[in-house]
């Protein structure tokens, strides 16, 4: 549910939409493309498009379910969607074509849905949404049932489709690097509202509060006397000329190892290379650069609630 939460997105840009599940996040996208109810007003180039019917505020979703017709081919899935731009049968079909190549499909345009990987259904529902010309692209986590190789082709698609016709896009994600990938601004959803919205290296180097941080994949909010501050996981250096600190665990990741220290800080996390872990137990010194901290102002209290993205 959305309380008082107030957004503005840049013509042609993408906004990546994040937050822990129940923020408001699906609710946003439903509700600027009409889809429910809402006390709210949505904008479009300044125009007031509450009122509007859904299919006249050019604005088209685009699902983690593709919902296709598997009755129809994948071109007659396509051509369906263009009925609203009042086109000839035959013009139909032949802009559900040139869709379909754009999004590497026009082989398929004559087989069933059925026999589709999901990546490639994801493309069919992609090149529907865009036969009603629209201005405004909503994603609400359509990678997020795909592989990895098949996620990085579809962004690349999408990321093809939306730059060409600058679209203004809203992109939900619960995966933060896909989020953060081809974002030009990040909104981050918490109960409702709009906690932070700004570039992706204010977001994350910035974070508005430490639920923000926490939810940013940041768990350092550390204090230091009466000061509140964070710094990533990537910037706390391991052996350098600082406090002692002592190793607590080691979490082993493809990428990087995570490393957690008991520190004059509290708990700092720590990402190094793989394999160069210090063990459990092995005591060592630690230093968190000052042009690397982000100090909250007076009052902000650690927030012991906890939210991840995968």
């Amino acid at each position: 549910m959305l309380r008082d939460a107030s957004l503005e997105v840049g013509d042609g840009l993408m906004c990546a939409v994040i937050g822990p599940s129940g923020a408001g996040k699906t609710t946003l996208l439903r509700a600027v493309a009409g889809l429910i109810a809402h006390s709210g007003r949505v904008f479009l180039d300044d125009h007031d498009v509450s009122d509007v019917a859904p299919h006249r505020r050019r604005a088209v979703m685009l699902f983690q379910e593709p919902r296709l017709f598997d009755s129809m081919t994948v071109l007659d899935n396509v051509a369906y969607a263009a009925r609203v731009r009042r086109l000839g049968r035959a013009e139909r079909r032949a802009a559900a074509l040139a869709l379909l190549r754009e999004v590497g499909l026009a082989d398929r345009a004559h087989d069933r849905p059925a026999g589709l990987s999901g990546g490639e259904r994801q493309r069919v529902a992609l090149a529907r949404a865009l036969t009603a010309r629209p201005q405004i692209l909503l994603l609400d986590e359509p990678l997020s049932a795909l592989d990895s190789p098949r996620r990085t082709e579809l962004r690349a698609v999408i990321d093809h489709a939306r730059l060409t016709r600058r679209l203004t896009t809203l992109y939900v994600s619960h995966d933060l690097a896909d989020a953060v990938a081809g974002a030009d601004r990040v909104a981050v959803l918490i109960d409702g509202t709009v906690a932070q919205h700004d570039t992706p290296t204010a977001v994350l180097e910035r974070p508005a509060t430490p639920q923000v941080a926490r939810l940013t994949g940041n768990p350092n909010i550390l204090v230091e006397g009466s000061t509140v501050f964070t710094v990533r996981p990537e910037h706390v250096q391991l052996d350098a000329a600082g406090p002692p600190a002592t190793v607590i665990s080691v979490e082993h990741r493809i990428t990087h190892d995570l490393v957690q220290l008991n520190s004059i800080w509290g708990a700092v996390h720590a990402l190094v290379a793989p394999g160069l872990a210090p063990a459990i137990g092995t005591h060592t010194s630690i230093s968190l650069p000052e042009r690397r901290r982000w100090t909250y102002p007076p009052g902000v209290a650690p927030s012991h609630r906890i939210w991840s993205l995968s």
